[in-house]
Order: structure tokens, then sequence, then C-alpha cells
């Protein structure tokens, strides 16, 4: 009976061990696999570089009054951001604005974060059918978010001038920027 109960626990034992050993491979095996997963599925890039281009739309308000602007935007490096824009003043009928945008986005190349502090030079016309166009200079800094995802958001304060005369304005945008194939 002593030797029986003896080799029912040494064999209790060695099946303990066993599984211990077992558990530690495939536990090793499962965090390799993991890390393999994680490393080929799925690596986060820069967003600006994963999704370069976009349409966005855009509301601001000023001491004039508000307007709305269209905008197609184009990130040709991580930092650089290139734009036109179509908007309109909502105080004046038949007023409308067409610029050519320039963002530089603080953010380092390699980062994946998708928040960035930009500061810009805007060249706009403005014109209306009852008057000659006028030339006007924004200087816009903001911070925009660009998520993995694709959706774009910002918020800037846009100083212009016309070299006559001078206002800051607050704009508020939302947009959507596609991965290039």
């Amino acid at each position: 009976m002593k030797i029986h109960l003896l080799a029912v626990f040494i064999l209790f034992a060695l099946n303990i061990n066993a599984q211990d050993k077992i558990t530690t491979t495939d536990k090793e095996v499962a965090e390799a696999e993991n890390k393999n997963e994680t490393n080929t599925s799925f690596e986060k890039v820069n967003p600006r570089i994963k999704r370069p281009w976009g349409f966005g739309l855009g509301y601001f308000l000023s001491f004039d009054g508000t307007g709305a602007v269209i905008s197609y935007t184009h990130f040709i490096s991580p930092q650089l951001e290139l734009g036109v824009e179509l908007g309109t003043l909502a105080s004046a009928f038949f007023n409308f604005t067409y610029a050519i945008s320039g963002k530089y986005h603080y953010r380092k190349s390699e980062s994946t974060k998708p928040l960035s502090i930009f500061s810009g030079l805007n060249v706009i016309s403005l014109s209306n059918s009852f008057s000659t166009n006028q030339i006007s200079i924004q200087t816009p800094v903001g911070i925009q978010y660009l998520n993995h995802n694709g959706f774009k958001y910002s918020i800037s304060l846009v100083p212009i001038t016309n070299f006559e005369n001078f206002e800051t304005y607050f704009e508020v945008r939302a947009g959507y920027n596609f991965k290039k194939k």
C-alpha cells in the first residue's frame, strides 16, 4: 500500500511538473506569435503619411461676420500640407474667397500621434459681383487632429490683412483624409 501511494505521488508530481513545462512552452509560443502578429498586421505610421489627401469643411467667425469654406488639401510631406480653398462670407451676398494655402505641421515624420500644431500662409482673393478682386494674406496658427481612420478636425486663429486693414478670426474645420494607394 505504501508503495502504491508513493508511486501515485511520484506520478502526480511528474504530471504537475510536465504540465508546468508545457504551459510555459505554450505561453512562450503564444507570446512569440502575438509579437509577430503585432509587428506584421498593423504598424502605426504617421497619419499624415498614411492619409495624405483629403477634403474639409470649415466655419469661421470674425468681428465682421461669419463664413464657410470648403478645401482640398494634400500632404506633400508629413510636415507640409498644401491646399486650395473656396469660401463665402455670410454677411455679404455674392462674396467669394479663393485661396491657395500652405501649412507647416510641427510633428516629426516618425510620429504616430494624431495631434499636430501648425502654422501657415494663405494667399486669398476676395471677389464679388459688385467690385474688383482684393488680395489678402492669412497666417493661421492652430491645432489639427487627424486620426488613423482619416477623420480630421482643427481649430485655429487666423490673422488676415489686405495691407490696409487687419483682423483676426476663429476657425473650426472638419474633414476626411483618404489613404494613399
